[in-house]
């Protein structure tokens, strides 16, 4: 496909159109879809360039006004230098080159039959409203009726706002875009060529009183305390609630382990009995008055006998003893292999593992990342200039774009990219530079291109 080298800011015309209802008129903005993108781009590069709100840029409309409204049909870019930091703001030097680019541009054969009819600017650090000196300016360059003064605002993650604002019948010109502002639709919306514009897609709103409230009303996480009951040993006396402590998380697990004097079996206890059994306590001294008379019968031995009923032995324990029941030190250790696995543990375990899969994602990534430079070839085809690199660099990239002596950068088309090949008008003296977007990186390849001199020496 031959792609003709256009001065700074030419556009491609295309029957895809875009169109905005001015409030309260009759009349509409008409633009030109892949125009007003090719406006997205160059602000989006230009608020890449640095941190905290990059280099606004800003740039003449050109179209026609009538009884319907205005048309928008190309644009060319303001030259600013900058001198007050990167925000647009003119210079007396930026205003002069202005008059002057407004007055030639009557005789530039790509404008013919247009006329300036407003211009964009960038607006990366403030909302989409006029600022005062914007309007002096708006004033003197674009005083006349249907002359359209368009606020570019690049979002991070978000699509690009515009607001569009329309001086009136009556001179006058709103200041705020904000209310208004809407959002580009995407390119080839339009299956017919005779369908029509589209029509603009309005910005979405961000409630951002909603989202504090909702912030606001976020409690932080309540710590869950685990209540743990203290039971007191049946001979102690009961302790007064008010003296009634939690155990430290130390003291807890101390209690865990078993001494040897309460693993040591006592002297005469029967380890294999597991059901409780009744033992008479010694009887009571009878007193010599009241002892009985010879064949008197004695009372029942139940009546006066206290019963006492050891704890049952749990079959764990038992299954303990019975491995060795002399072996103290044995039985410390089965007990104290009983206890789970804690969570530090496990994650001892988890975290290497989960390190060595990342770094094998990460270099999995890093080998599907493009090498960083393009290299190009150039050849000449009659007043054309063939332009030639590997295809795989910008078949799956994001965008691409070549850019001929620092000109404004021309998108590359589906085609372009999957054949890595295009065609552009030969100059005696020019630099070519071919810049892929990738997700990870850019990849861009530069080559200068010195038409040869025939040699009309004998």
């Amino acid at each position: 496909m031959t792609r003709e080298n256009k001065p700074e800011g030419a556009t491609e015309k295309r029957n895809e159109y875009a169109y905005w209802a001015i409030p309260g008129a009759a009349s509409t903005v008409t633009y030109s879809l892949p125009l007003f993108h090719e406006i997205d781009f160059a602000v989006n590069e230009g608020y890449r360039k640095i941190p905290h709100g990059g280099i606004e840029e800003g740039g003449l409309l050109f179209g026609t006004i009538d009884e319907k409204g205005t048309r928008v049909e190309a644009f060319r870019p303001i030259v600013c230098e900058h001198a007050s930091g990167p925000s647009f703001l003119l210079s007396e030097h930026d205003l002069e080159v202005l008059n002057v680019q407004i007055e030639n541009s009557a005789a530039d054969p790509e404008l013919e039959g247009l006329h300036v009819v407003g211009w964009f600017l960038a607006h990366t650090r403030g909302p989409l409203t006029l600022t005062d000196r914007e309007v002096d300016l708006c004033d003197h360059f674009f005083a006349h009726p249907g002359m359209l003064t368009v606020l570019v605002k690049p979002e991070r993650f978000q699509p690009t706002r515009f607001g569009f604002l329309v001086r009136g019948a009556d001179g006058s010109l709103a200041r705020d875009g904000v209310a208004n502002a809407i959002i580009l639709p995407l390119p080839g919306r339009n299956s017919k060529p005779s369908a029509g514009p589209v029509a603009s897609i309005p910005a979405p709103t961000v409630n951002t009183s909603a989202a504090r409230r909702a912030v606001e009303a976020e409690s932080p996480a309540e710590e869950h305390v685990e209540h743990l009951e203290v039971v007191a040993p049946p001979s102690a006396p009961a302790a007064p609630a008010a003296a009634v402590q939690l155990p430290s998380n130390r003291t807890a697990r101390r209690q865990k382990r078993l001494s040897i004097e309460q693993v040591r079996p006592k002297e005469g206890e029967d380890l294999e009995a597991t059901e409780p059994t009744l033992v008479p306590s010694r009887p009571a001294a009878v007193s010599p008055v009241a002892s009985p008379t010879s064949g008197e019968d004695l009372e029942p031995l139940h009546d006066r006998a206290i019963l006492d009923r050891p704890a049952a032995v749990r079959p764990s324990q038992r299954r303990d003893q019975e491995l060795d029941a002399t072996d103290t030190y044995r039985q410390m250790e089965l007990l104290n292999q009983k206890r789970p696995v804690s969570a530090t543990a496990r994650m001892v375990l988890i975290l290497p593992l989960a390190a060595l899969f990342g770094c094998l994602v990460g270099w999995l990534a890093f080998k599907q990342v493009p090498p960083p430079i393009i290299p190009l070839a150039v050849k000449a085809r009659g007043e054309n200039l063939v332009v030639t690199w590997p295809a795989e660099q910008t078949r799956s990239a994001i965008s691409a774009f070549v850019r001929v002596d620092d000109g404004m950068p021309v998108p590359l088309t589906p085609e372009e990219k999957s054949t890595g090949r295009v065609e552009v008008q030969a100059r005696p003296d020019m630099k070519l530079e071919l810049t892929a977007r990738n997700w990870l990186r850019d990849s861009q390849g530069i080559v200068h291109y010195v038409r040869p001199v025939a040699n009309t020496a004998p």
